[in-house]
């Protein structure tokens, strides 16, 4: 007898066992595959929620600049308006005063710093019958500190040419 172990056909045996191995590998790759893909998916969501923030982050800073150049031109506006009050508020200023003087006689007074030219009356009185035409009255600034003196009262008389008022 032969004892030789009969195994069959050995190129079936190696075929079958060829299979089992391709079988296998390609579970693996198949598995493999899915994971791939399930990871290109999640690439794809992470991009587009990277596209999405990089949207919002433009949006903001195109909001935030626009806020800043609002920011400077108000910034810039409230100097020009601060400036503009100082400017206004250092200038020379006229500031006319009457006196009853006595009698029918008024005393004109500038006590501002500046100088009041053409000087005009808003009413008809009789007093200022003979009121001179451009009239202009130099600043006193004696006068406006409160310390009188007989010069400022005289320029003022002089610079009126008001004749006294009639008494009625």
């Amino acid at each position: 007898m032969d004892r030789t172990v009969g195994l069959g056909d050995w190129p079936a045996w190696l075929a079958c066992l060829a299979a089992v191995v391709a079988l296998v590998i390609s579970i693996r790759a198949q598995r493999d595959g899915r994971r791939s893909a399930n990871a290109a998916e999640k690439s794809v969501a992470a991009a587009e929620a990277s596209g999405e923030e990089a949207r919002w982050s433009r949006l903001a800073s195109e909001r935030s600049a626009t806020v800043a150049e609002e920011t400077l031109a108000d910034q810039r506006r409230e100097a020009a308006e601060r400036r503009a009050a100082e400017e206004e508020a250092s200038r020379l200023r006229v500031d006319l005063r009457v006196e009853y003087s006595g009698g029918g006689m008024f005393l004109l007074f500038n006590q501002g710093a500046a100088r009041a030219e053409n000087i005009r009356a808003v009413g008809e009185y009789p007093a200022m019958r003979s009121w001179p035409a451009g009239l202009s009255l130099s600043a006193c600034p004696e006068r406006a500190s409160g310390h009188p003196t007989l010069a400022p009262a005289l320029h003022a008389a002089q610079a009126t040419n008001l004749p006294p008022a009639p008494t009625t």
